[in-house]
């Protein structure tokens, strides 16, 4: 079915069409104008009807788009939590001391950042940049968590990791800490706030 889209200059041409097909436009009866007021109404009023519609329209398939991708991240959030639960865990044999241990997880962060960017030159080559430090870092926040169960932990979940949760490092070894030292988060010193401006006065 053809859907015509009414404008006043379409009616005014149907119009003039009409009148031009044996309708005597020069009768001006009360009739006639009733007649010519209702048409041009009703032609408007579908025009109107027929655009509320479309866009009714686009307005559902928008919302039923991001209901799904809200849905596709939840389910994508969950799976990952998922995973990384089931890999978290201890060793058959834990380290002696909190030195080694930190000293294995150290390697073990090292390999999961070489597993992530295997694939990715750009990425790998800012690693090696950075990896010193970063490093550097790892190992001092293993000695501040100050817990051979939790760096162990930390160590075999980030080995056992599959590559479904390449760039989930920090999950991961949080998951840990939470388990096996969850007062090293208790104790964590909150950053300092800074002091208000006194006013003028």
């Amino acid at each position: 079915m053809c859907v015509i889209k009414w404008s006043k200059f379409n009616l005014f041409v149907f119009i003039s069409l009409v009148c031009t097909t044996g309708v005597d436009c020069k009768d001006n009866s009360e009739q006639r104008k009733e007649g010519l007021a209702a048409f041009a109404q009703t032609a408007l009023g579908e025009n109107k009807s027929s655009s509320d519609k479309y866009l009714e329209a686009e307005k559902e398939q928008l919302l039923q788009r991001y209901q799904l991708r809200q849905q596709k991240q939840e389910e994508e959030k969950k799976r990952i939590e998922e995973e990384i639960n089931s890999i978290v865990g201890l060793p058959e044999k834990l380290p002696k001391t909190l030195k080694s241990a930190c000293d294995n997880l150290v390697d073990a962060y090292n390999e999961f950042q070489l597993n992530t960017h295997e694939n990715d030159a750009g990425a790998l080559m800012k690693w090696y940049q950075v990896k010193k430090k970063e490093l550097g870092r790892r190992r001092v926040k293993c000695g501040e968590v100050g817990s051979i169960e939790a760096a162990s932990c930390q160590a075999h979940a980030l080995r056992s990791a599959s590559a479904n949760l390449r760039g989930q490092a920090k999950p991961i070894l949080l998951k840990c800490v939470q388990k096996y030292a969850p007062s090293a988060l208790a104790s964590r010193p909150k950053p300092p706030t800074q002091a208000k401006p006194k006013a003028a006065g």
